[in-house]
């Protein structure tokens, strides 16, 4: 793995390492961000984050909404992938977005980057709602990655009110019991503006990925956009679980998972 870049700002250390194709941002030893062009799509976090869009109308997200830039891996994905949405990304660190421009190919006419404190940018803006809402609000705790926000019942109405009436959310959770914890993992399926939910995963990350929207969206469907948009071998690798789950005539919960090809 080379290092291409590295700077020593206001107690920090940011690096850009390469590895093959892919690049990767380091921010005191805390990996924020891979891209890569590779046509294994499913090989990272960002590549997962990026799924959900598929849950939003039409499967094609016109506008999206990134809290937490990192370097920018899913802004790229997704301007490649549904010929450059409006993306608008606001990130709490200038350095990540200046790397961003640099060395992910955020420079795009279709992306708009802000440096803010995200709480604070979605009180005070007023610009129209997004198809996509996607939450990577990480921080570092102790050289590990900690979500900056926790995903309670008011921070996800102060996300539903950026959404389009067939809107997405797609979530990063760093593992299974902060999501089953989250206000996204107690969600009942079918009450409130919320019908359809689902959890993404790779068997090499410890991470989950939560997409819901406000459109019903079988897992069927689902699955076989994520074959058709990000791969068959994408679609493979990747598991996929309804949530939440819904309630038979008997109370039991019912969940389906993705079976591998």
């Amino acid at each position: 793995m080379a290092v291409v870049f590295e700077r020593r700002l206001a107690g920090k250390l940011y690096q850009v390492r390469t590895a093959g194709q892919s690049v990767r941002l380091y921010t005191n030893g805390v990996f924020h961000s891979q891209y890569s062009p590779s046509s294994r799509a499913a090989t990272s976090m960002w590549d997962l984050l990026s799924m959900p869009a598929l849950l939003a109308t039409g499967a094609r997200p016109a506008s999206v909404l990134v809290l937490g830039v990192g370097g920018g891996a899913v802004l790229r994905k997704l301007s490649e992938l549904f010929d450059d949405p409006y993306i608008v990304g606001v990130e709490l660190d200038p350095v990540h977005l200046d790397i961003g421009r640099r060395f992910f190919g955020l420079d795009r006419p279709n992306i708009e980057l802000v440096a803010a404190e995200a709480s604070a940018w979605l009180e005070n803006d007023t610009r129209r709602p997004f198809d996509l809402v996607i939450d990577d609000l990480f921080s570092d705790s102790e050289h590990e990655p900690r979500r900056a926000v926790p995903f309670d019942a008011a921070w996800l109405a102060r996300i539903a009110e950026r959404l389009t009436p067939g809107g997405a959310v797609a979530v990063n959770f760093a593992e299974l019991g902060e999501f089953t914890a989250s206000a996204a993992g107690r969600l009942v399926h079918g009450d409130g503006p919320w019908r359809c939910g689902y959890s993404l995963r790779l068997p090499t990350l410890l991470n989950v990925v939560a997409g819901f929207g406000r459109q019903p969206v079988p897992m069927v469907d689902f699955v076989t956009g994520i074959g058709d948009t990000f791969g068959h071998r994408a679609a493979a690798d990747v598991s996929v679980r309804r949530f939440p789950r819904r309630r038979d005539g008997r109370g039991r919960s019912r969940s389906t998972v993705n079976r591998r090809r």
